[in-house]
């Protein structure tokens, strides 16, 4: 076996490689020896069968080290023939050529990968027995003729192999197939309809054009029963409590912070008494938040907060008694127990854990709020008897994650909630196949606006289609709901069958078996060599590098990639290369070339369910206490001044046309979603969202936390310093910070 290895120093020359190998059953390794000159290359022989750990360490003129490890499976030879040649679709207009090693050729030298004979020839890399090269530009309809140049050959006797391009793969025409046929040839395994129930229907759609923040309200206006309400005279805050408002004593330590800079900051101010000097001028966006008379939902003390919504004060003002009327729509399915729960599952998507009720007897429905002035009337098509509605939680919930409610209704709300309010709410129903009691997550809607919890935008991710996950921090199952932080659709879906279609997909990504009751066993159930959460960590970043024909790369997350694919004016798509220009082509690439599956060959609605899931995953809150820690507001500001923000851009918008549950939204992904060389060749600018609840979940399964497209940074820290080339002077700009200002930086990273 020959092992290549390709090794470059941006700074300095590479001294030299070492291979260490360990053989199959061995627990040690051992050197096969130092090269110190092109092509790095090393011969083992006399292969045991099994699998071999192989590491390459390289050593530069400063002798620092740098490392990357594989496991190759040696396996003894067949006589088999027909895939000596193979054209592997990578995207588009991308392909891997792939020439199958024959047992005459050269284990030493480089071999060059050709895209038209002479035309764009690259260094190749051996991958388990074959010669592999990823080929862009690819024109359709055009006839290539690629070639292998192999070391020590003569010209005229150098594989080829003549195919015309169509977009997708061509195999030896020895057999039409592609390396090594992939996949279960008929797939029995794969049940994408048991946990299925759904009545198709269609529930109003998300607001249209809404807008980013709600308009000052008029002075004088009186607060409800169970709201608020404010004046604004100059600078001069006063306010005005409900009579029947649960919240602290006094002023329940009430805050105001605004934005004068486009919420990029904002200034905070106390209120005393009731009133308070404003801190901003002209135009500013601004919210409030208070304090929960009692907290226990978590650990997280920013969980006491309560949140209103966002106000502005450019344009004109409105009276809260009569802003235009308008329907704002949403989707989701029935939850086993409360919200917060410690003794079951409410997040998590499996089986009831606390008894014997499955998934698929739990009701998807659609949910939809009519709001008109002073008459706010949430409607829902839940299949069965709705017991009632609650909102405004006034004490501590009990283990069971009950919560106590100052408000029971049903439906609700009517005229108890003030202007710009955030209702809270879990409605409790006898739905669906199951005969107990089920609720809705906890809900978020905020009066004259629309969907939505938290009034600071920063800390919606996904503008008003972000979930906000507040889970019990105690109880048997709080891994598990921890583990589903991710793995929530967008709250701006409006049709039962996309609920569903997500519910099925989940169990296909994850490798969950829906027959099998109560099952946690993630990974379990496989399509072709392993399941997609196998390498997406439960919808997140992986932990383990995985070697691909492009080289070594960490999976990213697949939360929010449909929004990443709508935004307007992208100029990349997905993989770390950015080569797939939508989701729906990325997941196809990935069964091909990661689980060695045709994805044409998945039997009924598979490839749908598994496109749909990917695509309806959401970015989650932040945590509301971030700009609570410290360093984080100041790392903000840092993160803008010294360049980071030009390329992890941290605004964007999605397009008017896309579909209706992902049009016009104002998401914080930190991307351009553009291409940028830092000096390791062209990549994605990565987004960041989402990176302070990936960094949480992984700890808490003590799984590996690395960055950058290989892998290969164990710190953030690190990744920032391997930030060269297009990237090169913004690092210049970080290195010049003093430590605390670095630290700043990282930890405001470290809560996205």
């Amino acid at each position: 076996m020959t092992v290549s290895a390709m090794a470059d120093d941006s700074d300095g020359n590479v001294s030299y490689l070492e291979l260490f190998y360990s053989e199959p059953g061995s627990g040690s390794e051992v050197s096969a020896g130092m090269v110190s000159n092109t092509p790095y290359s090393w011969t083992l022989e006399a292969l045991l069968e099994g699998t071999y750990g192989l590491r390459v360490v390289a050593t530069d003129d400063d002798n620092d080290t740098a490392e990357n490890s594989r496991f190759v499976d040696v396996v003894a030879a067949d006589s088999g023939s027909g895939d000596d040649f193979a054209v592997i679709a990578t995207g588009a207009n991308s392909a891997i050529f792939s020439f199958k090693a024959q047992p005459e050729w050269p284990t030493g030298g480089t071999f060059y990968s050709c895209k038209d004979l002479e035309v764009d020839c690259y260094p190749a890399a051996l991958l388990d027995g074959r010669w592999d090269r990823e080929h862009n530009n690819l024109s359709n309809g055009q006839t290539y003729t690629a070639q292998l140049k192999v070391p020590g050959m003569s010209a005229d006797n150098f594989p080829r192999y003549t195919f015309t391009w169509n977009g997708n793969g061509a195999g030896n025409p020895g057999d039409g197939g592609n390396p090594d046929e992939p996949g279960d040839p008929d797939f029995a395994h794969l049940d994408w309809t048991s946990n299925s129930l759904t009545n198709g229907r269609v529930g109003p759609a998300p607001r249209a054009n809404p807008p980013a923040a709600l308009r000052t309200p008029i002075n004088g206006a009186a607060p409800t029963s169970h709201g608020f309400a404010f004046d604004i005279n100059g600078n001069q805050l006063s306010w005005r409590w409900g009579p029947q408002i649960v919240k602290g004593g006094g002023d329940s330590g009430l805050e105001m912070h605004c934005s004068d800079d486009g919420n990029m900051t904002f200034k905070t101010v106390g209120v005393s008494g009731g009133s308070a000097a404003i801190p901003c001028s002209g135009d500013y966006n601004y919210f409030f938040r208070y304090l929960h008379p009692s907290h226990s939902l978590n650990n997280n003390p920013a969980h006491q907060w309560i949140w209103t919504g966002l106000f502005t004060t450019e344009g004109s003002r409105v009276d809260p008694n009569n802003y235009p009327s308008f329907t704002d729509g949403s989707a989701n399915w029935m939850r086993f127990r409360h919200p917060v729960s410690h003794d079951g599952t409410t997040a998590a998507i499996l089986d009831a854990q606390h008894n014997n009720d499955l998934l698929r007897n739990l009701d998807r429905y659609n949910i939809w709020v009519d709001d008109s002035p002073g008459n706010v009337q949430i409607g829902f098509d839940v299949d069965g008897n709705v017991i009632r509605n609650e909102s405004m939680r006034n004490t501590a919930g009990g283990p069971n994650g009950q919560q106590f409610f100052a408000l029971t209704q049903n439906p609700g709300f009517g005229n108890v909630f003030s202007y710009g309010q955030v209702i809270q709410f879990e409605v409790s129903a006898v739905a669906g196949n199951t005969g107990a009691q089920t609720y809705n997550d906890f809900s978020y809607y905020t009066v004259g606006l629309g969907w939505g919890n938290y009034g600071d935008p920063r800390l919606n991710p996904a503008g008003k289609a972000s979930t906000t996950m507040i889970l019990s921090d105690n109880g048997t199952y709080s891994h598990l709901e921890y583990n589903a932080i991710f793995t929530q659709p967008v709250t701006t879906l409006h049709s039962e069958d996309m609920v569903d279609d997500f519910l099925l997909g989940h169990h296909l990504f994850h490798g969950i078996d829906p027959n099998k009751q109560g099952s946690t066993d993630f990974d379990e159930v496989k399509i072709g060599d392993r399941s997609c959460g196998d390498c997406h960590f439960r919808d997140g970043r992986g932990s383990e590098i995985i070697q691909t024909a492009k080289g070594p790369r960490l999976p990213p997350p697949t939360y929010g990639v449909k929004l990443l694919e709508v935004i307007e004016g992208r100029e990349a798509g997905f993989s770390w290369d950015g080569s797939a220009n939508t989701v729906a082509e990325q997941v196809r690439n990935a069964l091909v070339l990661d689980h060695g599956v045709d994805p044409d060959a998945l039997p009924g609605r598979v490839l749908e369910l598994l496109t749909t899931y990917t695509e309806v995953l959401t970015v989650p809150a932040r945590n509301p206490g971030s700009y609570d820690l410290p360093g984080v507001a100041e790392g903000d500001v840092l993160f803008n001044d010294i360049g980071c923000a030009g390329c992890h851009t941290p605004v964007q918008t999605t397009r008017s046309d896309a579909p209706t549950h992902l049009r016009d939204l104002t998401l914080r992904p930190y991307t351009d979603m553009k291409t940028w060389d830092l000096g390791e060749g062209d990549f994605r600018t990565p987004p960041l969202w989402g990176l302070g609840h990936n960094i949480r979940m992984l700890e808490k399964n003590s799984r590996a936390l690395l960055y950058m497209h290989d892998g290969g940074s164990t710190s953030l820290e690190d990744a920032i310093q391997r930030h060269g080339g297009d990237a090169a002077s913004v690092r210049s700009s970080y290195n010049s910070l003093s430590g605390s200002q670095q630290d700043a930086v990282k930890a405001f990273v470290e809560t996205l």
